[in-house]
C-alpha cells in the first residue's frame, strides 16, 4: 500500500525534522560522525537501526544530537507505519473521533518525539478535515531528549484542544493512572476509549515486560467500565516481536480486531534525502487487541 503524506504534514516534517538535521550545531563530532559519513553509517553505527540508547552520547555527539539523526530517518516511516495501524483499526477508533459524545485517552508507551501523536493527528483529519483535534495524550519514554523534542512538538500550534502529559518512566504507576482518572472524570464526554500504544517498543533490548505487563494490568483493572484497546507496531522479523508474544501472554482474555497483521507499504520520502529511493519501504507487523 502506498501513502503520500499531506502537505501540511510535509512543512512540518521539514521544519521540525530536516532543518534540524541541516542546520545542527557547528561541533567536530557533527562534521566528523555526521557530515563526513554516510546514511548507512548513520542508522547502523549512530542508532542502531533505531535500537540505540538515546540517553548515551555516540562519539562526541550528544544524545539530542542524536535524536535530530533519529528523527530524520525515522521519524516519517514511524508517522506513515502508525496512520496505516490507525486506519487498519477504522471500525474501533472512528466513533470515537467522529461522535462528539465521546473521546480517546492516548497513553504512549515508548513515544519518543511525539511520533505516533502526530500520526493520530493526521488519522483525525483524513476522516474529518474539519474535526478539532481534542484526544488527551500521555507520552511515555526513558530518554529525556526524546521527551524534550516530544514537548517541544506539542507546543506547536494546530493542536487546539488537545493535552498532553509526558513522563520519564512507566513504573510509575500510581501518577499514570492518576493522570488517566483526571481525563476520565471530567464530564466533558459521556464515553472514552483508552488506548495503549507502543510503538516499535517491543523491540528495545532493555524492555522490561513484566513490568509493562503489570502497569497494564492495573489500567484494565482500574479502568473496568471502559474500553480499552492496544496498539502495537514492529518490523516483520520474528526477532523483534518475541517480546510481544510473551507480553500477551499475560492477557489471554484480550481479543484481536485485526485480521491481516503484516503490512507492505510505502510512502514518498521527504526526509532522509541520503536514501537511494524517493520511496520508502516498510515491513510492518501490527496487531490490535482490545477488551469490550
Amino acid at each position: 500500500m502506498d501513502y503520500e503524506t499531506p502537505d501540511d504534514l510535509n512543512k512540518f516534517l521539514q521544519e521540525v525534522v530536516n532543518n534540524p538535521f541541516d542546520n545542527p550545531r557547528n561541533t567536530e563530532a557533527w562534521k566528523r560522525e555526521v557530515l563526513k559519513q554516510d546514511g548507512h553509517y548513520h542508522t547502523k553505527q549512530i542508532l542502531e537501526r533505531g535500537r540505540a540508547d538515546f540517553n548515551k552520547g555516540f562519539n562526541g555527539l550528544t544524545p539530542h544530537d542524536k535524536v535530530i539523526i533519529y528523527c530524520y530517518y525515522y521519524m516519517q516511516m514511524h508517522i506513515v507505519s502508525s496512520f496505516h495501524v490507525f486506519t487498519s483499526s477504522d471500525s474501533l477508533l472512528k466513533e470515537y473521533i467522529l461522535n462528539p459524545s465521546k473521546n480517546i485517552v492516548f497513553i504512549d508507551f515508548g513515544c519518543g518525539p511525539l511520533t505516533s501523536g502526530v500520526a493520530l493527528a493526521w488519522y483525525y483529519r483524513s476522516l474529518d478535515p474539519k474535526k478539532q483535534q481534542d484526544f488527551h495524550y500521555i507520552g511515555i519514554d526513558n530518554c529525556e531528549a526524546m521527551i524534550r523534542k516530544a514537548r517541544e512538538i506539542s507546543l506547536r500550534p494546530g493542536w487546539i484542544d488537545c493535552t498532553f502529559d509526558f513522563l520519564r518512566s512507566y513504573k510509575s504507576h500510581d501518577y499514570i493512572l492518576e493522570l488517566i482518572d483526571i481525563y476520565l472524570s471530567s464530564g466533558q464526554y459521556q464515553e472514552y476509549l483508552i488506548v495503549l500504544n507502543s510503538s516499535y517498543l517491543f523491540a528495545s533490548s532493555t524492555l522490561d515486560v513484566r513490568k509493562l505487563a503489570q502497569l497494564v494490568e492495573k489500567i484494565l483493572n482500574t479502568n473496568k467500565y471502559h474500553r480499552i484497546c492496544l496498539l502495537y507496531q514492529n518490523p516483520t522479523p520474528d526477532s523483534f516481536n518475541s517480546k510481544w508474544e510473551e507480553f500477551k501472554t499475560f492477557f489471554p482474555k484480550l481479543c484481536t480486531v485485526v485480521v491481516d497483521k503484516e503490512a507492505k507499504l510505502r510512502y514518498r520520502n521527504t526526509t532522509g534525502r541520503v536514501r537511494k529511493s524517493e520511496f520508502t519501504e516498510i515491513d510492518l507487523y501490527f496487531e490490535t487487541l482490545v477488551r469490550e
